[in-house]
């Protein structure tokens, strides 16, 4: 066997025995989606991005939720003043997360879902995106509206998620 063909050989059983886990999960139905993101769908566009790719990394949402309640006195910029201090080591979108310490804890604080949240993202993103927009319209429905489009930039004028009230 030559140096090429073993080490393709050797490539390729890595690369098989590193599927991810989540591909062994069945997709999910839309009206699950819809239970999977009603209460993340009100976010703003950029922290909904956020909240969906770091479920991906849901292992480090725990760490980085205790991070952030130990320091849930900083804001601005003495938060990424500690984060480069702390030297965290984090996926981005999960250190994006940092200054909203609600949300990493809402994530910490329901493992099931944040893992069921980033297969799903990892394994249906359109399906996902698809899901944001129904509840988003449904919301809007019971509301008129108004309150809905009214999130869209709350998180940059409040500096926390919008609930639609």
């Amino acid at each position: 066997m030559s140096l090429l063909t073993r080490d393709f050989a050797l490539f390729t059983v890595l690369l098989i025995g590193a599927v991810p886990a989540y591909s062994q999960f069945p997709p999910l139905s839309p009206p699950q989606l819809d239970q999977l993101v009603a209460r993340i769908a009100l976010y703003p566009d950029p922290l909904l991005a956020q909240v969906l790719t770091a479920s991906t990394f849901w292992n480090e949402i725990p760490d980085a939720a205790a991070w952030a309640d130990r320091h849930s006195y900083l804001k601005g910029d003495a938060v990424a003043d500690a984060i480069k201090e702390d030297n965290l080591q984090w996926d981005p979108s999960v250190l994006a997360l940092l200054p909203f310490p609600s949300v990493l804890d809402m994530m910490a604080h329901d493992m099931v879902w944040t893992e069921q949240l980033g297969n799903a993202v990892l394994t249906q993103r359109a399906d996902v995106m698809d899901a944001v927009q129904r509840m988003r319209r449904k919301a809007e429905s019971y509301k008129g509206g108004n309150s809905v489009k009214k999130c869209v930039g709350a998180e940059e004028k409040f500096g926390r998620p919008c609930t639609g009230a």
